[in-house]
């Protein structure tokens, strides 16, 4: 038996550091990995397209629905119980991955796609994947960064399948040039940082009338759905690292952990996904913040040691956007936040956790420091609590977060909104023409943004003069309500629109800003 095969054998992976050879977890600060020759494996089938019985492009949007209002929170139906080791030597995620699913479509699936959002940062080497009771054939789709499985037998409405997946991932180092031209790589390593963000495997999001809400890449924006699941992680890290991470802590199994490594568990109920950032130079900032839902929420911040002049008004701007939403939008519902400084160029919205490029550190806190942090907490709402198709319609969550910016600056800092809607766009203007176009009708980013973001922020605004203060509340509290834990399309929040709108406001938006 290999080596390589042999990591996944033994509890917490510590066959990779007992069983073969030195441990690679011997130097504490990230060195570039040295990976195998082959980085990128397909399933022993080989890297082939989907079967043809599976459709490419999901059917366009039939005519809006109308609004029906629907119970808060679903029940996840998918689990993932995950266990990751992080090696620095060779810059990899060693994974297990235990997968359960219940088909709550109406429909018996004989085809399964699973989402693999780390190839678009990383480079996955699949070692196994099967169902106990069922023969599988996989298959990648590289185009749309999906595993499809065959399932046999088929998997019928309202029954459950077991998936077990061991791969590792090798990461990529982080991108350094500062222009947010691209998509996010928010995966990956620096020399002071190891962040994994869209690391795992997940079964794509289902809508009733679309089917699978599959994803169409695109070189800038995001463009996956991401249903809500239970997930339980076990990780393990070099000793005298410190962790940001997504979820609740809990106690670990009692199992025999190698003297060199840290383990720490959490779990991240009806999440969209599990994410964790490692560093052996963090510092640690928090402060409790009161909430509408009666326990205080814990803010965190991870910094550098030379960002600390910075900490206090972090977790001031948290604190503040966090009780402005509260008031505006309805509960946040986690019992912690956590805020991430960014070794990289971008800026990334998670479930629970959220980076911040570290350049902004260095402006005015008060200018791009303080409205990205305070974009990257509406995302809370508007991504974590109702989520979007951000490929369909990424207008929906990246309108709300900027206006979200409006009523912060209007709030706390009045004298520098027209800075907002003047210097912080860099000469941009709302865009002309429709918001509500898919991410792949867009030519460029700057389109993109004028559009989705700028043009989308004075649509929340138009609706917020015309209802007031108390009915634009109203209005976002009822659209929380009715949506919290789902994938919203489009047509969902037009019809939402129409229904809640006074009609000659309705008219109006619908003319200025929505496609005839």
């Amino acid at each position: 038996m290999g080596c390589r095969r042999a990591l996944f054998l033994t509890i917490g992976f510590l066959g990779v550091l007992l069983g073969c050879g030195t441990s690679p977890l011997a130097t504490a600060v990230p060195t570039p990995g040295r990976s195998p020759t082959s980085l990128m494996l397909a399933p022993s089938e080989g890297a082939v397209s989907s079967p043809t019985s599976i459709p490419s492009v999901v059917p366009s949007p039939s005519p809006s629905p109308a609004f029906t209002p629907t119970p808060s929170w679903p029940e996840p139906n998918q689990r993932h119980d995950l266990e990751v080791l992080y090696t620095p030597y060779w810059q990899r995620l060693i994974v297990q991955q235990r997968l359960r699913y219940t088909n709550t479509t109406e429909e018996t699936l004989q085809h399964l796609p699973l989402l693999a959002p780390a190839l678009t940062q990383s480079y996955i080497t699949l070692e196994s994947v099967e169902s106990p009771g069922r023969t599988l054939t996989s298959s990648w789709d590289w185009k749309r960064w999906l595993l499809w499985l065959t399932l046999n037998p088929p998997l019928e409405p309202n029954k459950t399948l077991d998936l077990r997946l061991e791969y590792f991932l090798d990461l990529r180092p982080l991108r350094e040039t500062p222009e947010d031209l691209t998509k996010p790589m928010t995966q990956g390593y620096t020399q002071i940082q190891v962040n994994a963000a869209e690391w795992h495997f997940l079964i794509a999001a289902y809508h009733p009338r679309l089917g699978w809400l599959l994803p169409q890449v695109w070189p800038f924006g995001e463009f996956m759905a991401y249903p809500i699941g239970d997930y339980t992680v076990r990780l393990q890290f070099p000793k005298g690292w410190q962790v940001a991470h997504n979820g609740q802590v809990i106690p670990c199994p009692e199992t025999d952990t190698e003297a060199s490594l840290v383990q720490v568990c959490f779990q991240v109920p009806r999440g969209r996904q599990a994410v964790f950032s490692l560093s052996p130079v963090y510092e640690k900032w928090t402060r409790k913040v009161p909430s509408r839902r009666g326990t205080p929420i814990q803010v965190e911040a991870y910094l550098f040691a030379g960002d600390r002049d910075k900490g206090d008004l972090v977790l001031e701007v948290l604190r503040q956007a966090l009780t402005l939403f509260e008031e505006i939008y309805g509960p946040y519902h986690r019992e912690r936040m956590v805020f991430v400084v960014g070794d990289f160029p971008f800026s990334m919205e998670y479930d629970g956790l959220f980076f911040v490029r570290r350049s902004f550190f260095f402006d005015d806190p008060q200018e791009r420091l303080t409205a990205v942090t305070v974009h990257e907490v509406a995302h809370q709402w508007w991504y974590a609590q109702v989520h979007n198709d951000p490929g369909r319609g990424p207008w929906m969550d990246e309108s709300l977060s900027a206006y979200s910016e409006v009523l912060y600056y209007q709030t706390y800092l009045p004298q520098l909104l027209t800075w907002w809607w003047t210097a912080y766009w860099e000469g941009l203007e709302p865009g002309q023409g429709p918001i509500d176009r898919p991410l792949w009708e867009y030519g460029d980013y700057f389109d993109y943004r004028s559009l989705a973001y700028l043009k989308g922020a004075t649509l929340w605004q138009e609706i917020h003069e015309a209802l007031g203060d108390e009915g634009f509340r109203a209005l976002m509290h009822r659209y929380v309500q009715a949506y919290r834990g789902r994938v919203v399309l489009p047509e969902e929040l037009k019809a939402f629109l129409a229904d809640q709108l006074p009609p000659d406001l309705w008219d109006r938006i619908q003319d200025a800003y929505f496609t005839p």
